[in-house]
Formats: C-alpha cells, structure tokens, sequence
C-alpha cells in the first residue's frame, strides 16, 4: 500500500472529524442563516470523511488482491 496515499487518507479523516465537531449546525433554528452556514461546513467535512474511508478501503482492498 503506498504510505502517501494511506498518510493523505488519514489526514483527510482527521481533518473532516475536526471540521464536523466545530460546525455543529444543529444548535441553530432553520431561519438563521448561521445554520445554512454551519450545514454547508458539515457536509464538508462528511466528504472529507468518505474520500478518506475511500482510499483506506481501496488501498485494503488492492493489498488482499495481490
């Protein structure tokens, strides 16, 4: 597995665990624009998240094929 990518993937994980834990949209009505805001930021950091989980699992994935 190459340790970039798996050193990236890690990153990006943490990254998005970070930006999900300081925008918590929900504290917010749905009037404010604050919580439009602060939702934009989560989902954000949810794709961080997944392109992380992505190239952990595809890099698993490659090393029980060979």
């Amino acid at each position: 597995m190459d340790i970039v990518l798996t050193i990236l993937c890690v990153f990006s994980i943490l990254l998005g665990i970070m930006i999900i834990v300081r925008h918590k949209f929900y504290k917010y009505d749905m009037s404010d624009m604050l919580f439009v805001t602060k939702l934009k930021s989560f989902i954000l950091g949810l794709i961080f998240i997944m392109v992380g989980l992505y190239g952990l699992l595809d890099g698993i994935a490659k090393l029980l094929n060979t």
